[in-house]
């Protein structure tokens, strides 16, 4: 049995504890809503870079005084196209709502409570319930936006050497050009 003391410094060490992981939990929520914006907008960019790109190479195609085969321009193409899908995709997936451990409801929670009361004499305890729980959600939060990083940077370094695929080609036709 604890003094009166010790269950003081107890509850109020738990309601600490309880304190922060609410905050933290709350970061990792305003983190994920920031990774799924972020692939939002790398969505947005595809789409752009992909107009741009098909107005560009079907100009180019159509123009007559190319020192480049129109076969190479349609590889270039294909191959800078390739790497935009899988960019796409990659943004597409990081977006994907990955299932995770939810918290019980009021009334799991009641009745686990109350099958097991004794083991909950002090508010101390309550939080502890409490504390348990989030520990388990956070973890699924953490563990999905960690995929999400990690799908996100894949897509934005593949999109980048396309639009360095692009700027190369781009140069190697005007040296073709003027060269």
């Amino acid at each position: 049995m604890m003094t009166k003391e010790q269950q003081t410094q107890a509850e109020m060490m738990m309601r600490n504890i309880k304190e922060l992981g609410k905050y933290s939990y709350e970061l990792e929520e305003k983190r994920e809503q920031s990774l799924l914006d972020q692939a939002g907008k790398m969505l947005t960019a595809f789409a752009l870079f992909t107009a741009a790109l098909n107005m560009l190479l079907s100009a180019v195609l159509t123009h007559a005084t190319i020192p480049i085969s129109k076969n190479k321009l349609i590889l270039f193409g294909g191959v800078i196209s390739f790497f935009l899908l899988v960019s796409l995709v990659l943004a597409i997936m990081a977006q994907w709502r990955y299932s995770f451990i939810v918290m019980q409801d009021a009334l799991e929670i009641y009745e686990q409570v109350k099958a097991d009361f004794q083991n909950y004499p002090t508010q101390a305890e309550f939080d502890m319930q409490w504390v348990y729980q989030l520990k388990h959600i956070h973890y699924g939060k953490r563990r999905n936006n960690e995929r999400r990083v990690k799908l996100i940077k894949a897509s934005m370094a593949i999109f980048l050497f396309a639009v360095f695929q692009v700027v190369g080609v781009g140069a190697w036709m005007i040296i073709q050009f003027f060269g």
